[in-house]
C-alpha cells in the first residue's frame, strides 16, 4: 500500500542508492523483523500486563540512547514526564496483578520483552537521523518491505499459504486491518511524528497503547473501569504533556538566575 502511494508521487521516489538500501535494511531488520518476533515470543511466556509494563520502559531507553548517540538533551521536566508516563502504565495493570510471577518461564518472557523495548528504542533513535535525509513515507515503505520479506521465509516454512486458505473471512479481515491500519499507516504516522519531535518525545506516546486498549475493552467488551485505571490514565497523559511541553513554556516556568 505504501509503495502504491509512492508511485503516485512519481518515479523519483524509487531512486535510492545502495547505501540507502543498506540503511533501510537495518531499520527493517530492527523494527519489522526482530521486534515482532521478540514481542510475540515474549507473550508466550509472560502475561500481557507484565509485557505492557516492560514495554512502557521504551521511552527511558530511548532517552538514554538519544542522549548518547543523537545529542538529544532532555530537560529535567521532560525526563520526569517520561517517568510519570511509565508509572501510569504500571498503575493501570498493577490492580489486576501482573500475573504469574512464579511461572517458570516468566523470566524468559520478561527478558524477551525487555530486549524488544531496547530494539524499538534503537530504531527510534536511528530512524531520526535517516528522516533528516529521506521522506517519512519512503523510509517506512522500504523498511517495512524488507522486514516483511525477511519474515516471509520462516512464514512459508510454517506453511503460511495453507494457514491463510484455512482462515475464516473474519480472520483475514483482522489480518488486513493489522497490516494496513495497525502496521503501514501507524508506522508511517510515527515516522512523520519523528520528523517534528525528538525521539523520546515521539516514543513516549507508545505508553498510550495499553491504556487506550484497556479503555476500548471497557467500551466494546464491557470490562469494568476502576479508580486505579483513571489514576493511571491521568498519569500517562500528564507524562505525555510534560515530556512534550514547549521549550518556551518551560523557560517561563523556570526561575531566572540572579
Amino acid at each position: 500500500m505504501l509503495f502504491a502511494v509512492l508511485a503516485l508521487r512519481g518515479k523519483q521516489q524509487f531512486d535510492v542508492t545502495r547505501i540507502d538500501l543498506q540503511t533501510f535494511a537495518v531499520l527493517g531488520l530492527l523494527m519489522y523483523a526482530t521486534f515482532p518476533v521478540l514481542f510475540n515470543s515474549a507473550l508466550q511466556y509472560t502475561t500481557a500486563s507484565r509485557g505492557a509494563v516492560i514495554l512502557a520502559t521504551m521511552p527511558l531507553w530511548t532517552a538514554l540512547l538519544a542522549r548518547r548517540y543523537a545529542g538529544e538533551s532532555l530537560r529535567i521536566g521532560q525526563l520526569l514526564g517520561v517517568l510519570i508516563s511509565v508509572a501510569g502504565v504500571a498503575v493501570v495493570f498493577a490492580e489486576s496483578g501482573l500475573g504469574r510471577p512464579g511461572a517458570p518461564d516468566a523470566f524468559l518472557g520478561n527478558s524477551l520483552m525487555l530486549v524488544a523495548a531496547l530494539i524499538a528504542a534503537i530504531y527510534g533513535v536511528r530512524i531520526k537521523s535517516v528522516l533528516a535525509r529521506h521522506d517519512a513515507l519512503k523510509v517506512t515503505a522500504y523498511a517495512m518491505a524488507i522486514g516483511a520479506a525477511v519474515l516471509l521465509i520462516p512464514a512459508m516454512i510454517k506453511e503460511l499459504p495453507g494457514a491463510l486458505a484455512a482462515a475464516s473471512g473474519r480472520t483475514l479481515l483482522l489480518v488486513l486491518y493489522l497490516g494496513i491500519a495497525g502496521g503501514a499507516i501507524a508506522f508511517w504516522l510515527f515516522s512523520v511524528a519523528l520528523t517534528h519531535l525528538a525521539p523520546t518525545q515521539a516514543i513516549v506516546y507508545v505508553n498510550l497503547n495499553p491504556v487506550v486498549a484497556t479503555l476500548l475493552a471497557s467500551v466494546f467488551l464491557d470490562e469494568p473501569l476502576t479508580v486505579s485505571f483513571a489514576f493511571g490514565f491521568a498519569l500517562v497523559v500528564a507524562g505525555l504533556l510534560l515530556t512534550n511541553l514547549p521549550r518556551r513554556s518551560l523557560a517561563v516556568a523556570e526561575p531566572r538566575s540572579p
